[in-house]
């Protein structure tokens, strides 16, 4: 993940959610073992590593800041709401998500 992009989402959900224990959210994203399927921070660890990898005959993607943040938002409002996902997308016509407040 781009570093700025990070810091950035990151603080976004440390305002938001300043009584949160956020120690979970953390450790599933950084370490990411015992992740079930359908987890959100399994799904934004696989967008995030797929979006580094090259696949055979395909250019690496374009990295984007604003798509990092959008994804990790994305992810984090899954988890943080306890909601399963499938699949993590975000596309350029996509508005910013905003931080989910409650669980």
């Amino acid at each position: 993940m781009i570093k700025s992009a990070a810091g950035a989402a990151s603080y976004l959900i440390e305002q938001a959610t300043r009584r949160a224990d956020l120690t979970g959210w953390y450790d599933g994203i950084i370490d990411g073992a015992g992740l079930a399927k359908g987890d959100p921070r399994l799904q934004f660890r696989r967008a995030m590593f797929n979006m580094t990898r090259r696949h055979a005959g395909q250019p690496l993607r374009r990295r984007d800041t604003r798509e990092h943040v959008a994804l990790y938002l994305k992810a984090f409002n899954a988890w943080h709401t306890g909601e399963p996902i499938a699949q993590l997308r975000f596309t350029s016509r996509d508005p910013m998500p905003r931080i989910a407040k409650a669980r």
